[in-house]
């Protein structure tokens, strides 16, 4: 069951469930007003709008903009949201590949993209099977300086 808190709803610092009446009567009016879309809570626990990411914490999908609404996309410790070059970073782009466009433009390339070590894994798979190989063979050997990216793609390895 989910529920919907809002404006000027008063939360807990933890994620347990709470009883906040619709009319929000008896919140201080000197409280700071929190946007209706800023508080969305399913069986107790936020469904994470305007959340922080954790070092130690997968990330979810990155999306075209930086949308605080509907995703987790601030700074570990930073109160700002990630940059293209950061967002890029997730995605597997090395830092010296370059986006091009407006700074929607390239937050929309990095969100559409394919995370590179994905785009990898699955064009080893697709090399094993179009040459119907099925053990640790490499595919072929890359010359040594073909990616800067990372170390263990030059062989085609299966991870």
């Amino acid at each position: 069951m989910c529920n919907r808190y809002g404006p000027g709803t008063t939360m807990p610092e933890t994620n347990s469930r709470v009883n906040v009446p619709s009319s929000n009567q008896g919140v201080p009016k000197t409280l700071n007003k929190v946007p209706d879309y800023a508080i969305n809570f399913c069986d107790g626990k936020s469904t994470r709008p305007f959340s922080r990411l954790w070092w130690d914490e997968t990330v979810p999908t990155l999306l075209c903009r930086p949308d605080l609404h509907s995703q987790s996309i601030l700074h570990p410790e930073q109160d700002r949201v990630l940059t293209i070059r950061e967002c890029a970073r997730l995605q597997g782009f090395p830092d010296y590949y370059e986006f091009c466009g407006s700074v929607k433009e390239r937050y929309c390339q990095v969100g559409n993209a394919v995370a590179i070590p994905v785009a990898r894994a699955l064009g080893f798979a697709l090399g094993m099977a179009v040459r119907k190989l099925t053990g640790d063979e490499p595919i072929m050997t890359l010359p040594p300086k073909f990616s800067h990216s990372t170390a263990s793609c030059c062989n085609l390895h299966p991870i």
